[in-house]
């Protein structure tokens, strides 16, 4: 009895060990071939921990620099910030448009003052002085519709519309700052500062491309309205100034120009709805 015993429990250990050889080796199962396939899988590479540096600071008209310190900055994935952009555009495109149609049309006004302004100065100057008032009330319009475009367009709403960024840092005394990211390609910096010069307050915004390659300076050559090549907005700005109205019309027509696009897919938008 004991004999037989141990005979059907070598039987079954044979069994036993045969079946589970065939499963481990993928001669009747499939647990081989999911280890095979497994370790042939590309493991996805782990963001890489750059240092994004930088330093901000003002170019004065006798060349000398002014370092900005206390200047937050914040980090976002270019990626996820051009897809905030044409949003924005189309926004803005709306009042670009609605703005730079008043300042248009008194321009057409102020300039038609003008010249009539020349003829009749030359026959009774009591009359020109009349045309001269008149001239002036229109100009008054002219330039309130101008400053509607410059802060519809300006780089304060660009900054106001961000979402909350996850990464900030801030300058040091000299204008510099460090900061550790996981970033897998390139971040943008964005800041705003200001600066009083006498009685006037000068403010300024960046919003820069960068890779973690080197430091990067952030000053007049590269704030929002220039057009560099490292901003990640390269949107035109009007200038702070609009008393010659030719100049500032040219102005109006470049930024007016640059939302073009922006206000057409805006209109096409709201006449599918």
């Amino acid at each position: 009895m004991k004999n037989i015993l141990l005979f059907v429990f070598g039987v079954l250990m044979v069994v036993f060990g045969t079946s589970t050889y065939l499963l481990y080796t993928g001669q009747g199962g499939s647990l081989s071939d999911k280890v095979s396939k497994a370790s042939t899988e590309v493991v996805p590479a782990r963001l890489i921990k750059k240092d994004f540096s930088g330093r901000i600071f003002i170019v004065t008209r006798g060349g000398g620099s002014v370092p900005l310190g206390g200047v937050v900055v914040s980090f976002y994935s270019y990626n996820n910030f051009k897809g905030l952009l044409p949003g924005m555009y189309e926004s803005i495109a709306k009042n670009v448009y609605a703005h730079s149609a008043r300042f248009s049309e008194e321009y057409e006004k102020e300039d038609a003052l003008s010249r009539e302004y020349d003829k009749v100065a030359k026959r009774s100057q009591s009359a020109a002085n009349k045309i001269y008032k008149k001239e002036k009330e229109v100009a008054k319009e002219r330039k309130a519709a101008y400053w509607s475009i410059y802060h519809s367009t300006s780089s304060r709403v660009f900054f106001e519309s961000l979402p909350k960024p996850y990464f900030t840092t801030q300058t040091d005394p000299d204008g510099k700052f460090k900061i550790s990211l996981s970033a897998d390609g390139v971040v943008v910096a964005v800041a705003c500062a200001s600066r009083l010069i006498l009685n006037n307050t000068e403010r300024y915004c960046w919003f820069t491309k960068m890779d973690g390659s080197g430091e990067v300076f952030m000053n007049n050559h590269n704030m929002f309205g220039v057009g560099s090549n490292d901003s990640a907005i390269p949107m035109p700005e009007l200038s702070g100034e609009c008393e010659y109205r030719y100049s500032c019309k040219e102005q109006v027509d470049i930024v007016r120009a640059a939302y073009a696009p922006y206000f057409v897919s805006s209109a096409a938008g709201s006449g599918k709805r």
